[in-house]
């Protein structure tokens, strides 16, 4: 699981610089039961897998420098049967929003690298509904520097 300050600079960087939001909106399914009733609008699923941390320099007690490594799952979900054109558009433009981006406050940055092109499954738990979505995913891989004790 990340640190929460990834999980909120993640889903901050969605909300404010994805040009394609619209109305979109975009919700952390980690441990969420989510009840989407009938809504027809495409809408973003953050997941945030398992993760590790490593410390990158020592000597100096409370601004020792921390990394950790993880995914984040981005899930797109549009209606099952309104075709995959409104999916694969916005999964795109969120894997180039990501890839090789870096943002965050000093001291503490988000590195994402890869973004892996656009997958689709029907086994994501929590964002799974009865069959009542087509979900697009793109996992994006990123390391988060902390020093001493913030995260």
């Amino acid at each position: 699981m990340s640190s929460t300050t990834v999980r909120s600079l993640v889903k901050s960087r969605l909300e404010n610089d994805w040009p394609q939001r619209g109305d979109a909106e975009i919700v952390d399914v980690t441990n969420l039961h989510i009840d989407r009733g009938v809504d027809d609008s495409l809408w973003v699923a953050l997941e945030f897998p398992g993760g590790s941390e490593e410390i990158i320099s020592m000597g100096d007690p409370g601004n020792n420098l921390y990394r950790e490594f993880g995914v984040i799952n981005v899930h797109v979900l549009v209606p099952s049967g309104s075709g995959a054109t409104e999916a694969l558009t916005a999964i795109e433009s969120i894997r180039l929003l990501f890839r090789g981006a870096e943002f965050g406050t000093d001291p503490n940055f988000v590195r994402c690298y890869g973004a892996d092109p656009a997958t689709t499954s029907d086994r994501i738990s929590p964002a799974t509904i009865e069959g009542q979505w087509y979900i697009m995913t793109s996992s994006i891989d990123y390391t988060f520097d902390a020093f001493g004790g913030t995260a």
